[in-house]
């Protein structure tokens, strides 16, 4: 299953890469900063981190390119894969690749035994194609009280005792590698999140077992 929009677990400060010029189209020694990310819809987005009012432009290359939009942010076409380049204060730069729409291939699962103190991973990882050249993955075994979302946990590698727990999940987050990041909230659990929508893979629900075997 995939959730769309869902905040995922690290919890480290906010972050934009800026990507260095020497891409497809690059002609300066400068950096700008870009920022990929996906809408709700896993759609892809681009922007320039911080603009100060001025006006970017943006082109996409399959392999020729084509300008595609002007301002602080651009949303490209999301069923064509293409290089993207942006001009922006005299500079041109390489703002990412796009692969097509994100699409799950394979969801995750646990291995070891679910049993209270004892070691867990998550393996299989969620399979993806598509999204963001370069996007990251954060992998998180969740505690459950229900097999309901908001009833869930993250947890360690080592499943803790918690009253009245009954299931135990694995979830694999997609994110872009620039998306900032906080420390605010976590939506399907409790825990730290990152800020702005991306996508998880959520594993099924498997019995928690009371006890160490």
């Amino acid at each position: 299953m995939v959730r769309r929009g869902w905040l995922g677990a690290a919890a480290v400060a906010a972050v934009a890469l800026s990507i260095a010029v020497g891409g497809c189209g690059s002609d300066s020694d400068g950096d700008v900063s870009v920022v990929q990310r996906y809408e709700e819809d896993g759609s892809p987005v681009l922007s320039i981190a911080d603009s100060g009012g001025e006006e970017a432009v943006w082109s996409a290359c399959t392999p020729d390119c084509a300008e595609i939009g002007s301002g602080r942010v651009v949303r490209p076409d999301p069923t064509k894969p293409a290089g993207f380049v942006v001009e922006f204060r005299g500079e041109t730069a390489d703002a990412g690749h796009w692969n097509g729409p994100l699409r799950l291939v394979r969801g995750p699962d646990l291995a070891g035994v679910l049993a209270i103190g004892q070691t867990v991973r998550v393996e299989p990882v969620a399979t993806w194609e598509g999204g963001w050249v370069g996007d990251l993955n954060e992998r998180v075994v969740e505690i459950c009280l229900r097999r309901t979302s908001s009833s869930c946990h993250p947890v360690g590698a080592e499943l803790p005792d918690i009253e009245g727990a009954r299931w135990v999940r694995a979830v694999d987050v997609r994110r872009p590698a620039t998306a900032p990041q906080t420390a605010e909230a976590y939506e399907v659990g409790k825990g730290p999140t990152m800020a702005g929508p991306v996508s998880a893979a959520v594993g099924p629900y498997r019995p928690l077992v009371r006890g160490k075997r």
